[in-house]
């Protein structure tokens, strides 16, 4: 296993999470997964694209951390990558991060994340509010790392 990925497991360890349950592959690419919690979400998962790591939130969002102010991309770099990338896996996995996705008549339109710190929400009340619902013509799915949350009606 790569050194950032042992990095980045002891970071969340540190951070109190148990890491036994995610697995190493190096099949095509090295990556990370934990398994996912509702089958609707999907898996956690962290992978190295070469010159950053990608961290899919299931199968609902994904983003890049990782040697964007440089051409040259180094070990350190790479574990600075990986802290970030532990940090926000915490907030999924704690559910201070959900996602919102967005579906016009024609399919999926894109995803945002919900940073519920920034509403003041816990992850029970976000049911109750319309945080992340764009509207309109626009539905919207939105979920936490437990699964799908329903929409006020």
């Amino acid at each position: 296993m790569p050194p950032y990925f042992n990095a980045l497991l002891a970071e969340l360890e540190r951070l109190g999470h148990d890491t036994t349950a995610w697995c190493f592959t190096n099949d095509d690419q090295p990556l990370l997964q934990l398994a996912a919690m509702d089958p609707s979400v999907g898996p956690l998962v962290i992978y190295d694209d070469g010159d950053e790591l990608t961290l899919e939130f299931g199968t609902k969002y994904h983003c890049h951390f990782g040697c964007l102010e440089s051409d040259e991309c180094n070990a350190s770099r790479m574990e600075a990558a990986a802290m970030l990338a532990a940090g926000f896996a915490d907030r999924i996995l704690r559910e201070r991060i959900g996602v919102a996705v967005h579906y016009s008549d024609r399919g999926c339109t894109g995803a945002a994340l919900i940073y519920l710190d920034d509403f003041g929400f816990s992850s029970e009340e976000l049911s109750s509010s319309d945080v992340g619902i764009v509207g309109g013509l626009i539905r919207t799915e939105r979920f936490l790392w437990s699964g799908p949350v329903t929409n006020p009606t």
